[in-house]
């Protein structure tokens, strides 16, 4: 549920697994069928990895365009508070609205070691995750199963 950088495979686009959100850019209509963001995200952290799994679910591709120059400014602290509770909640959310029980278990045990993931799983539990799990299996085109082979993850 994190980034990998990948070498670049070609000179035309081709499918990656996820784009960071500081690389995205999603056509009106795909955002709109998708509903947009996840709402039930906290304020940074994942919504970019979240809405890259959704579209591949949902039947979309997530393409890498290597013509596309993209300049970004990195800085050397955040200009708002990061809240690393925030951050496990929204990989917790990830993983609840869009894996197998079995994977989500092992999320769960990836984290629950952290000294926030009480709070973490608090603030997932206060929320709308199992009615939007419900809306999310209803809707997509494909499983975590064909997801993970298709990009060959070992998770």
């Amino acid at each position: 549920l994190a980034y990998e950088w990948l070498l670049q495979q070609s000179a035309q686009p081709y499918p990656v697994p996820m784009i960071i959100g500081a690389c995205q850019a999603i056509g009106r209509p795909a955002f709109e069928a998708l509903g947009g963001y996840d709402g039930g995200m906290t304020r940074w952290g994942s919504e970019d990895l979240e809405i890259c799994l959704r579209l591949w679910l949902m039947g979309y591709q997530v393409l890498v365009h290597p013509g596309v120059l993209i300049h970004h400014l990195f800085r050397d602290s955040f200009p708002y508070t990061v809240d690393s509770a925030g951050i496990i909640h929204n990989r917790l959310r990830m993983a609840l609205l869009h894996l197998s029980p079995e994977r989500l278990a092992r999320v769960i045990d990836h984290y629950k070691k952290d000294p926030v993931f009480t709070r973490s799983l608090l603030l997932l539990l206060e929320s709308d995750v199992f009615r939007r799990r419900r809306e999310m299996l209803q809707c997509r085109t494909y499983d975590d199963d064909w997801y993970l082979s298709r990009f060959e993850c070992a998770v």
